[in-house]
């Protein structure tokens, strides 16, 4: 053979594992933890206490650390809640992975002056796809929060700083149940409601402040939208996401991977859908679905597989987990793919990034836990046993650092249902990121994935 090799592509054997996390937030008496399971077995790597109050987890884009939220304490007299920074690559080794503790403060003068009504609650959180720039979500003060973890200062004065704070609904006090950001970072979306009435969703734009943060930027109420009639599946609607909004509110949004549209979970009570709505250059949604698909009888979360070709919708009245075909002209299109019963009552659900394995957070029953089903078939793979249910789920976007698979799952409450996913492109990022691969390809079986993807390094 003659020249130089530049690279030799070595080909590897069975499957990616990815990190899954998992927090309990004491309810009943127990202590919190926080849990560390292997997506591909269900076992459990390790559990962590955290005696806090544990309300929502993210992994970075990177896939070194992750962020557990803890809210110890509301209202003017409340503590402060926290940020607790865990290094995956201390899972499942003697040393504590939590490396650091940022608090949230109700205000501050440097390095950035802010004063809030409240203690801050935080209920859902976000990561910029830089990693630089950590959103949370306040329903004490209806506003979000940004958080600077970018490459530290001289001094590291702004690392763990809050950077800015966005309000929602300005005219109305309102409480968010979910926030998602774009592909590319340039917006975030937060999906709320207040105590009567309609909600909607707020966007939010990055500002290029050297410091990742995110303003107001407009405020789109429920009743703004409509299904598109031309676009429905199912018996003729009308205004069914203003409907579903005045009703019972919005569960979750989804920023697609193309960064093209979103997908919002519209849980109206009579007529639950999946929309889908185009986003415009200026990050605003379209208010006519290019989608309106039945989402079961009382969903409560879904994730989307890697590609956006299937969405897992949690129900919490069926205790299910439904594959809906997302794949646009196909015979399927709109219709369920197949519906797993759960051990307990489907709550949060989570997809892994190489899409074989979605998981479920069941509970509040003797059922507490995860359970882990095959994209393929939905057929249940593992159970896995949490002191309590789980109320969130984030996967980790690339491949475990063990040689045992984890997913990063926390259970809590029973309120603030989110599922916070990774990169936006998954699969080649966990591909590039490998130390110890374990892979051969999604399964020839895995909806919502291309089957046969390249392995060679």
């Amino acid at each position: 053979m003659a020249g130089q090799v530049s690279a030799i592509a070595v080909p590897v054997a069975a499957y990616v594992y990815y990190d899954i996390v998992a927090i309990t937030d004491g309810t009943g008496g127990s202590s919190g933890f926080i849990n560390v399971i292997d997506s591909a077995t269900g076992a459990t790597i390790e559990q962590y206490p955290d005696y806090n109050t544990p309300e929502a987890v993210v992994a970075s884009p990177n896939g070194q650390e992750v962020y557990v939220v803890d809210s110890t304490g509301g209202g003017t007299s409340g503590t402060e809640p926290e940020v607790n920074v865990l290094s995956t690559a201390d899972f499942g080794t003697a040393t504590d992975p939590i490396t650091v503790v940022y608090p949230i403060a109700q205000s501050a003068t440097t390095p950035f002056s802010y004063s809030l009504t409240h203690a801050p609650v935080p209920k859902s959180v976000a990561i910029s796809p830089n990693g630089d720039s950590l959103l949370i979500t306040d329903s004490a003060n209806s506003d979000v929060l940004t958080m600077d973890f970018s490459v530290p200062d001289a001094g590291g004065a702004w690392e763990g700083a809050v950077t800015s704070v966005a309000s929602l609904n300005g005219s109305t006090a309102e409480t968010p149940t979910s926030i998602a950001v774009s592909p590319d970072g340039s917006y975030a979306y937060v999906t709320s409601h207040p105590s009567s009435g309609a909600g909607g969703i707020t966007e939010l734009s990055y500002a290029a402040t050297g410091h990742g943060t995110y303003a107001h930027d407009a405020y789109q109420a429920g009743s703004s939208f409509a299904a598109d009639p031309a676009h429905e599946s199912a018996t003729t609607l009308v205004d069914p996401l203003s409907e579903a909004i005045l009703a019972s509110g919005i569960r979750r949004i989804v920023v697609a991977s193309d960064d093209r549209s979103a997908y919002v979970l519209d849980g109206y009570s009579s007529e639950p859908l999946l929309d889908q709505f185009a986003t415009a250059t200026n990050g605003t949604l379209a208010t006519s679905s290019i989608d309106a698909l039945p989402a079961g009888t009382t969903p409560v979360s879904f994730t989307m597989s890697p590609e956006d070709n299937v969405a897992y919708v949690s129900d919490s009245s069926t205790d299910k987990t439904t594959a809906i075909d997302l794949t646009s002209g196909s015979f399927s299109f709109g219709d369920s793919l197949y519906a797993e019963t759960q051990e307990g009552t489907a709550g949060v659900t989570g997809s892994t990034p190489d899409g074989q394995y979605f998981a479920t957070g069941n509970g509040p029953t003797s059922d507490d836990g995860v359970e882990i089903g095959s994209t393929g078939s939905g057929a249940a793979l593992e159970f896995v046993t949490l002191p309590n249910q789980p109320v969130g789920m984030a996967i980790s976007p690339v491949s475990s650092s063990q040689w045992l698979s984890t997913s990063l799952v926390y259970a809590g409450g029973l309120s603030g249902l989110e599922e916070l996913g990774g990169a936006s492109n998954p699969s080649e990022s966990a591909m590039s990121s490998i130390a110890h691969v374990n892979s051969a390809g999604t399964p020839s079986d895995a909806h919502g994935v291309s089957a046969g993807t390249d392995t060679a390094l």
